[in-house]
């Protein structure tokens, strides 16, 4: 059988939704050779990212065959599901019978799974739970503070976020998961840096690209004037000596 690997972000791609922000991301996925495939978080659809988002990767609820898997990815990067976003699923889970597994992925985990901060009302997340359970569905993967697995009634559910991801495989009848650290020689100091640095350049470059120029030139007659300074007074303690 042919091996497919793939891609799933949660969400939460880029500082904000701006069409420079999503510039740098498209960059940089230009150099993964897998597979990238996404569903949005809050960020990624603020400041007009509704737009930029479906530019860049298309329909926010989305349904996929792979081998014997079907993948249902949805939108709750607002904390909601609508009805007609769980009417959906039903349908989309009720065609799949074909498939031996089916694995459903949102950003927003619903109350069930535990996790603190931003997560389902209660009565969607008994809702969405019921849908899953009805279906069979064999794990639901969402956000949460660190890459963790569990299980909720005979839901099986997986977490990921902080520094891990998930590593999901489907052999044959199982499906496992793995949780794993993401390996950087980098510090977390270097690490705050970068991601400073990029905010920045999309901000100032990309977004405002006057104000990087002025930026930028500031920066620039601040190192001349300050080496011609240094090397000015050391001439000078040098003619003094003499």
């Amino acid at each position: 059988s042919t091996s497919v690997s793939f891609i799933l972000d949660l969400g939460n791609m880029v500082y904000s939704g701006d069409r420079a922000n999503y510039k740098v991301l498209i960059n940089k996925i230009k150099r993964i050779k897998e597979p990238f495939i996404a569903i949005p978080g809050s960020r990624d659809l603020s400041d007009e990212g509704y737009g930029n988002y479906r530019q860049t990767f298309g329909s926010y609820d989305y349904s996929a065959g792979v081998g014997n898997t079907f993948f249902i990815m949805m939108d709750d990067a607002n904390g909601e599901l609508s009805d007609q976003q769980l009417n959906w699923l039903s349908n989309e889970l009720r065609y799949s019978s074909m498939y031996s597994h089916r694995i459903v992925a949102m950003n927003v985990p619903p109350s069930w799974m535990g996790v603190e901060g931003m997560k389902l009302e209660r009565d969607v997340s008994e809702k969405l739970k019921k849908i899953l359970e009805t279906h069979n569905v064999d794990l639901m993967i969402s956000t949460g503070s660190k890459p963790t697995t569990g299980l909720s009634s005979s839901i099986r559910y997986a977490l990921v976020g902080g520094d891990g991801y998930l590593k999901v495989t489907v052999d044959g009848a199982r499906i496992f998961v793995e949780t794993r650290e993401l390996n950087s020689s980098k510090s977390k100091f270097e690490r705050t840096m970068e991601a400073v640095s990029i905010y920045l350049y999309s901000l100032l470059i990309l977004q405002w690209p006057s104000i990087g120029i002025i930026g930028s030139g500031i920066l620039i007659i601040w190192f001349l004037w300050e080496r011609y300074k240094i090397i000015f007074e050391i001439e000078k303690k040098e003619d003094t000596k003499k």
